[in-house]
């Protein structure tokens, strides 16, 4: 179902990265450690909005939004930048394999906070960097290049081996 001629948008292409490929769309995540958007983007030449798609590809567009959905709702492997709110739950048996992000002078999250994660989830990778809260956001001042490459690349890692053959 993938058109020969298609490109993806290079603004999106450095908004966001893959991290699987469906038969119709490509699934990327945004660099947004706000909110973990994922899109659907259907790898065809020209389109612009969905009635672009023929009827056919419309239905398996919608199949492939609530297989992510699913997904997403029955546990997979989860990502966490900076990860304030975590506390309260991190004493719910997780659902599928899981890795934080802490910035080691985010006067939000001290270390006590991240001492938890560990204590509670000793079985999850917890990785700390020499930076601020928003260390990710490549906008502000607290972004910090070194920690957020090792941060992105830590992540894509983690992916790549939870979600091989998922």
């Amino acid at each position: 179902m993938s058109g020969d001629d298609f490109s993806l948008d290079p603004r999106l292409a450095a908004d966001s990265c893959a991290v699987a490929a469906l038969p119709l769309c490509e699934v990327r995540l945004m660099h947004d450690a706000r909110y973990p958007w994922l899109l659907l983007v259907p790898r065809q030449a020209g389109l612009v909005e969905i009635a672009d798609l023929a009827a056919a590809e419309q239905t398996r567009l919608w199949q492939e939004v609530n297989q992510v959905a699913a997904a997403l709702r029955l546990g997979l492997p989860s990502v966490s930048y900076y990860g304030a709110r975590n506390l309260p739950f991190l004493h719910e048996p997780p659902r599928a394999p899981l890795m934080f992000h802490f910035g080691e002078l985010d006067r939000h999250i001290p270390p006590e906070m991240v001492a938890r994660h560990r204590e509670l989830l000793p079985q999850m990778p917890v990785f700390t960097y020499p930076a601020d809260h928003g260390f990710n956001r490549d906008v502000g001042a607290q972004y910090h290049k070194a920690s957020a490459e090792l941060a992105q690349q830590r992540t894509l890692e983690f992916f790549a081996q939870h979600l091989a053959g998922a």
